[in-house]
């Protein structure tokens, strides 16, 4: 007969003599104290961890669970047999969660509980329990409840129907997956947590066979839930694992815990990587590094801007604003193969090394090529000039030339020793507030008067402020206009234009012959060889300035002739 609003009850009469208590009930007690006694034990000890506070939950839930077990057995009457089973239930239903999340704790793996995630692995044990509280009104979690007192104790007596099913599954599975995750942690290190371990599946393992034992239908008494009985086992095993093996004072948990403190207190970036090539696991520096504070779940094309990260070995790559990092690929697994393709990223910041580097090897082949070619200027010109008979040539120009020559190399020294202040003082930007506008207007002002052959336009805001390092951004626009009016020849001309929003962006054009592809390409890249020689030094001071001040640089062709060159700056 399926249940209904009434429940059925078939009533004896207890004898005279009669023992009070079941002995089903006596067991239950004496599982409840010892549970407790384990419980008081630990909030005794001065211990106060995650594993202690959560492993006092399971043993009370355990000691809650076979107390309330003895209601529905001695109580008499069916409506509180039955409110008996109910809390029971409901115990038994925290004690597997409590115990599922103890052991997430215990291998210290307690992060990947989330609140959403809390939610979602009670939600199918509330919708359980609450299909049996309401039993007597629907059919959907059990069938058939009856109750009969005896004169030994009260039964209840029901069929599962589907949603207790279920539920029942679902508590065994989370018990069963709790105590999996203890043992797999044993079997992974088996020399230094084996007595915790040992007396933590006596406890994990024991209600699991106090639970076959109920659905075998070995120990049988209507629908009574026997466990409770087992769970003086568990006591004694938890008992063993607390006082016997420092159960609350250490655990692989520990471990794991100071492994991920030290992982995210390293200096260096530190990412995990699974198969698809997406980010699982950043420490803060990598979030620093990369200055993106949603690495997780982001593949490393859409993080890093990479398209393909070599299995093994270092890999150096650029980010936004020339910041370069240098990772260190490790493959996961003990034998490196294509079976387990996860990898880890050490993470480091090389910008300044690869940047002093780009610029010892740019003043090296550079300035060796400039200072030769003026020099040969100086010899061949000097050589014009005879001991005996200085009247065949013109000395006027020569003197001109080797003045220029020298001019160019006092100028090359210079911009030697800017490059060398840059270089000491990397990293180490003053920022002060700059008007950009009087400062462009100041540039421009002063190039009109060193070539009045050359036109100079603007389009400048009225007022556009900055915070920046005032000197290095008057160089990196000195420069350029330098640049421009020095290579597009008399009767050139060259426009600044300024345009100011989160960032500040300066466009320098002109209308001569360009630049060629070649230098323009090295000077981009930041590749100096002998084969991308760039003669144009004032282009790599720009592109150094620029990248000091943590702005981008780039340089184009422009339509029909000429070159623009563009620079973005935080503001």
């Amino acid at each position: 007969m399926q249940a209904t609003s009434s429940i059925q009850s078939v009533p004896t009469i207890r004898m005279l003599f009669e023992p009070p208590v079941s002995q089903l009930s006596i067991v239950f007690f004496v599982s409840a104290v010892l549970s407790l006694t384990v419980a008081g034990l630990a909030w005794r000890h001065p211990t106060r961890t995650d594993i202690a506070d959560w492993f006092l939950v399971v043993i009370t839930t355990d000691a809650a669970w076979a107390l309330l077990s003895i209601i529905p057995l001695e109580a008499g009457v069916a409506g509180v047999a039955f409110a008996g089973q109910v809390s029971s239930v409901a115990a038994s239903n925290v004690s597997a969660l409590a115990w599922f999340i103890f052991s997430l704790v215990y291998i210290g793996r307690k992060d990947v509980l989330t609140r959403r995630r809390l939610v979602l692995l009670t939600l199918p044990m509330v919708v359980s329990f609450i299909g049996f509280a309401t039993a007597p009104f629907h059919s959907l979690s059990i069938s058939d409840l009856t109750v009969t007192v005896r004169p030994t104790a009260t039964v209840l007596s029901y069929q599962l129907a589907p949603l207790s099913n279920l539920g029942s599954v679902y508590i065994l599975s989370l018990v069963t997956a709790g105590t999996g995750l203890i043992a797999w942690t044993a079997l992974t290190d088996p020399d230094l947590y084996a007595d915790q371990t040992v007396g933590l599946l006596v406890g994990g393992l024991t209600p699991i066979a106090g639970i076959a034992l109920t659905v075998s239908g070995v120990f049988q008494i209507g629908a009574t839930n026997i466990t409770p009985a087992t769970l003086w086992i568990a006591a004694i095993g938890y008992g063993y694992a607390i006082f016997g093996t420092d159960l609350l004072k250490s655990g692989p948990g520990i471990a794991v815990q100071g492994e991920d403190i030290a992982i995210e207190r390293l200096s260096e970036g530190f990412l995990v990587v699974d198969s698809r090539g997406v980010i699982v696991e950043a420490n803060t520096a990598a979030h620093d590094l990369i200055d993106d504070d949603s690495l997780t779940n982001q593949s490393l094309t859409t993080a890093l801007r990479i398209d393909e990260l070599p299995a093994s070995g270092q890999h150096r790559f650029r980010l936004d604003r020339g910041k370069i990092l240098e990772a260190q690929v490790t493959p996961i697994g003990p034998d490196h193969d294509s079976d387990n393709p996860g990898r880890v990223l050490t993470l480091r910041d090389v910008t300044t090394r690869e940047r002093r580097q780009e610029r010892l090897q740019v003043l090296n082949r550079v300035l060796r090529h400039n200072v030769r070619t003026e020099l040969d200027v100086v010899r061949a010109h000097a050589e014009q000039i005879p001991l005996e008979n200085t009247a065949r040539i013109n000395s006027g120009a020569v003197s001109n030339q080797i003045i220029d020559s020298v001019d160019t190399l006092l100028s090359t020294a210079e911009k030697a020793r800017t490059v060398e202040q840059l270089l000491a003082a990397d990293g180490e930007s003053s920022q002060q507030s700059v008007a950009l506008t009087s400062l462009l207007v100041d540039c421009a002002a002063s190039k009109r008067s060193d070539a009045e052959s050359t036109s100079i336009n603007t389009a400048l805001p009225t007022e556009c402020h900055l915070q920046s390092d005032r000197d290095v951004l008057h160089l990196v626009i000195d420069e350029l206009l330098d640049n421009a009016v020095q290579h597009t020849g008399d009767g050139a001309t060259v426009w600044v234009r300024v345009e100011a929003d989160d960032e500040v962006t300066i466009e320098i054009t002109d209308d001569g012959p360009g630049v060629p592809e070649q230098e323009r390409e090295a000077v981009l890249d930041g590749n100096e060889s002998e084969l991308g020689h760039a003669s144009h030094f004032g282009l790599w001071m720009v592109r150094w300035g620029v990248l000091y001040l943590g702005g981008n640089f780039s340089i184009r062709d422009r339509q029909p002739t000429g070159t623009a060159v563009e620079i973005t700056i935080p503001q």
